[in-house]
């Protein structure tokens, strides 16, 4: 993997899109999450070169972490407002908003689905809670 990973950063360094995309379709994504010597991911080149391209591929792929920190403690986001490079900035932004949209979306799903459970349908078709089954624990002295 660490010989991809290099092939990944000097494609991404080059804007060779098709490259980052072969080399991704073959490896996936712990290859989109790889780190290099100094902790950057691929997003952080791609960001920083402002590669718009591949940094929306990137940024498309499931399971891409979206704010990794390097060893400077910066992440592909704050590079690219450090360096004005604003459609960076306002991909990233847009993919952050996007999961957290997804990830409410969840919650919610994942809340209701638990509110089902607990209920249950009568014969008037209205909802009551389900009877909770305690069961009771004895103890002999």
């Amino acid at each position: 993997m660490e010989h991809d990973m290099y092939e990944l950063f000097d494609e991404i360094e080059h804007n060779d899109v098709d490259a980052v995309r072969r080399l991704v379709g073959l490896d996936g994504i712990r290859l989109v999450n790889a780190r290099d010597y100094d902790n950057r991911t691929p997003m952080h080149l791609a960001a920083l070169d402002e590669h718009e391209e591949i940094l929306q591929f990137l940024l498309d792929q499931a399971g891409t972490d979206l704010s990794p920190v390097d060893r400077w403690g910066k992440t592909p986001l704050s590079q690219a407002i450090e360096q004005g490079q604003t459609r960076a900035v306002a991909l990233i932004e847009d993919a952050i908003e996007i999961s957290k949209v997804l990830f409410a979306r969840q919650r919610i799903a994942s809340k209701l689905h638990e509110e089902w459970r607990s209920t249950r349908v009568q014969e008037d078709g209205s909802y009551a809670p389900r009877k909770r089954r305690t069961s009771l624990v004895r103890f002999s002295l």
